[in-house]
């Protein structure tokens, strides 16, 4: 992106909109518009830096703004459909006018919500494809629906614990959501507080090394026409913008993400976080007499930081799961289960009585190590299951057996 100068933007826009800019922000202004040129602004220059210090201030933040969105074509698209939106009726030429010019009309006639909007669209939509982490939800999203305020404030919380937890910073966060109907999209954007740095910074006639409060952002886009959710967040790894996506599906749309977004492994025991998926399903009734989770080892915020175990032999593991982590404090979806034991007890017609214990991890199981004259009997349990896919293949798996 070309650098920023206040000069080339005044040689950009239109002379009348400069002066009705200028009359607008600076209405005592004394500027000889007759020797303003398109391209000699010095007289412009000039009268700018006469202005006070606040309303300097004021207009670099705003044509800063103007210069960075005019300088990618694409906005144009952007700048058209939040003017129709906004009901604003522009000039007959409009069409025929420059981006500059036309994003200063904007700026001029806009409210400050269209002028938001066009400020925050504008930085996301050139951003190419390979830069979003793309995913969908479970059950189809559920296509547009109204949020709550406190759904929203759980976002805020929920992104601030995961990111704090995982990076120390963003123990701050802000939520700003846009509706954008023209594309079935929905944006969030997360600000939060960033680490800090000292930098030289001017305050009226006095420089002081001060921190830095720059914030860092999250963006979450979803299209409810799609059902594509993507995440932009810069210096995560992918494994990170999964579990962000997760907890934007659990707390907006109270589902979770579908299974291809995920990186397989080799047994899927991550939705043994959830209660009910440990309950027998009864298709397997006349097979298992009994079961139980009698061992849980997951990660609690997904970040890798805050592993716990929980054991039958303590207590229900699920009640002690959800004592330590009430699901009203974080996304049980974020979790991540890294072992789980099943204690289970066959039906008399298997002629075997006594308690049998299997084991799995996200790649390995101890069940091919177990007595042949049942071995086959709990792979097709844990098949029907889902723990193991159906297309396992028994001698590989005998190989890796714990």
């Amino acid at each position: 992106m070309a650098e920023y100068n206040i000069k080339k933007v005044f040689r950009s826009v239109g002379k009348e909109l400069l002066r009705e800019y200028f009359n607008q922000k600076a209405p005592g202004a004394e500027i000889d518009w007759e020797s303003v040129g398109t391209r000699n602004v010095e007289t412009l220059f000039w009268a700018y830096k006469a202005l006070p210090d606040d309303i300097q201030q004021t207009m670099q933040g705003e044509l800063n703004e103007l210069f960075d969105i005019a300088s990618d074509r694409s906005n144009g698209t952007t700048l058209h459909t939040i003017i129709k939106q906004a009901g604003l009726t522009p000039p007959d030429d409009f069409s025929e006018w420059t981006l500059p010019d036309q994003t200063m009309w904007l700026m001029l006639h806009g409210s400050e919500e269209d002028k938001r909007k066009l400020s925050r669209f504008s930085d996301i939509d050139p951003i190419a494809e390979r830069f979003w982490f793309p995913c969908k939800l479970y059950n189809g999203g559920a296509g547009k629906l109204d949020y709550e305020d406190g759904r929203k404030r759980r976002l805020e919380t929920s992104v601030s614990k995961f990111i704090y937890d995982l990076e120390g910073r963003g123990k701050l966060c802000m939520l700003e959501y846009f509706d954008r109907e023209d594309r079935g999209e929905e944006c969030f954007f997360l600000y939060l507080n960033n680490h800090q740095k000292m930098t030289p910074q001017w305050h009226g006639q006095v420089c002081e090394w001060l921190r830095d409060p720059t914030s860092y952002e999250i963006v979450f886009v979803y299209n409810y026409a799609k059902n594509e959710l993507r995440i932009r967040a810069k210096g995560l790894f992918r494994e990170h913008r999964v579990t962000l996506c997760q907890i934007w599906a659990d707390v907006m749309r109270d589902t979770r993400l579908d299974d291809a977004c995920f990186e397989k492994s080799a047994y899927d025991i991550d939705s043994f976080k959830y209660r009910e998926t440990s309950a027998l399903p009864p298709e397997l009734m006349e097979d298992v007499a009994s079961l139980d989770v009698s061992f849980l080892d997951v990660d609690l915020d997904g970040t890798g930081k805050e592993r716990m175990t929980f054991k039958l032999a303590e207590g229900n593991v699920y009640d002690s799961l959800e004592k330590r982590v009430p699901a009203e404090s974080s996304p049980r979806a974020i979790m991540v289960v890294h072992r789980i034991k099943f204690k289970l007890k066959l039906t008399p017609k298997h002629k075997h009585a006594r308690d049998i214990s299997v084991t799995f991890s996200r790649s390995q199981t101890d069940l091919f190590s177990k007595n042949e004259a049942y071995r086959e009997q709990l792979q097709t349990i844990f098949t029907k299951w889902g723990v193991i896919a159906e297309d396992e293949v028994v001698e590989e798996r005998i190989a890796k057996a714990v």
